[in-house]
């Protein structure tokens, strides 16, 4: 059995529902080219793979062209090594054209839970088990991403940029972070720092590098509140100041 939602722009609430309609788990689940499910869509997809009968039936999972950052696709690579330990074949993951860290793609690796697919594997086959290794995943043409996007610094973002824009830290874990207009909790992938850079009203740019704790710490501060005149108006500025009180004699 298949299911092909290929270039259905779907959010990921309708993957839920696609995939909790199915009578039968599907061998092949094709969902490349739907931008819109991105790091979200992984998260209801790592909810699914969790599922027992899951990891016996299915055989290849299509994600291409979605989206998906780094913290998406570590959510979704350490959700299949939960579920497939202990298989005798490998999942078949195609994740590439989306905005991963390939330095991060490398590592997993390097470390054999992925296999890169070399000349001789498929979907019914590994080259490096039959060497004595044991991969969980097959993962070609994982190196071909698309550029990943640019993060302002927090310091110099407004609350509605800092809100809109900022990304799970750099580490291996989880841990705090902002997404849409909240804090939530998430993994967070990678080495201890990250470089962001942010434009000056100059045009130029510069780099910035922290570590994770230290980015925790500053966004648990609160926004700062907005200047008077943006709440009253313009016309009413003078009203918000508090009045001058008379000198009495």
């Amino acid at each position: 059995m298949e299911l092909d939602l290929s270039h259905k722009n779907l959010q990921p609430h309708e993957l839920k529902s696609h995939l909790d309609s199915c009578a039968t788990v599907p061998r092949r689940v094709v969902l490349h080219h739907n931008p819109r499910l991105a790091d979200e869509g992984t998260f209801t997809l790592a909810g699914w793979l969790s599922q027992p009968n899951v990891r016996l039936r299915l055989k290849e999972l299509h994600v291409s062209h979605c989206s998906i950052s780094s913290s998406g696709f570590v959510v979704l690579i350490e959700a299949i090594k939960r579920a497939w330990v202990g298989n005798r074949q490998p999942l078949w993951l195609r994740i590439e054209r989306n905005s991963i860290d390939v330095t991060i793609a490398e590592a997993y690796v390097k470390s054999g839970i992925i296999c890169n697919a070399p000349a001789g594997c498929s979907v019914t086959r590994c080259v490096q088990m039959e060497r004595g290794a044991k991969p969980l995943i097959h993962c070609k043409f994982v190196e071909k991403q698309n550029a990943t996007q640019s993060v302002t610094h927090p310091s110099t973002a407004s609350p509605q940029t800092r809100h809109d824009t900022f990304q799970r830290p750099i580490g291996m874990g989880l841990a705090p972070y902002w997404y849409g207009y909240g804090p939530c909790v998430g993994w967070f992938v990678g080495q201890k720092q990250e470089k962001r850079s942010s434009s000056s009203s100059s045009g130029s740019s510069e780099s910035y590098s922290y570590s994770a704790s230290e980015r925790q710490a500053e966004h648990c501060q609160p926004d700062p509140e907005p200047p008077a005149e943006k709440i009253y108006g313009a016309s009413s500025k003078s009203a918000a100041k508090p009045a001058k009180r008379k000198r009495q004699c």
